[in-house]
């Protein structure tokens, strides 16, 4: 679980860079306030940190995994399994409830949000 954290953190700081990269590239183009229009970036910038989230959470499901397994009663093993990918899929149902949630109460007069679909903000 710690390579796991190393990982991400390592991923978090590329995902920073690109978005300030995705940026610059917006402001050169003057494509700061145009929400629908395209960036000519290449979407391959975005392969390093995918991939790297994508190892990192290989390592966190099999430490957490092998514990379950370990720690389990044998009857139990495959209901914590169960319970350990039921847990992830509420995690994520979660997440995109919360997001809706705010994109719809922080709407304000003028319409903008606090979650802007903007290219820049």
């Amino acid at each position: 679980m710690a390579i796991d954290f190393s990982i991400s953190i390592l991923a978090s700081l590329i995902a920073g860079f690109m978005e300030i990269k995705r940026k610059n590239v917006a402001f050169e183009h003057g494509l700061l306030d145009k929400p629908h229009e395209t960036i000519p970036i290449m979407v391959f910038w975005l392969m390093p940190q995918y991939c790297l989230h994508g190892v990192a959470e290989a390592f966190m499901s099999i430490g957490h995994l092998e514990f379950l397994y370990d720690q389990a009663p044998e009857s139990m093993r495959s209901t914590a399994t169960a319970l350990f990918w039921m847990a992830i899929s509420a995690g994520n149902y979660t997440s995109t409830f919360l997001v809706t949630l705010v994109h719809k109460f922080s709407r304000g007069a003028d319409g903008s949000n606090w979650l802007p679909d903007d290219n820049f903000e």
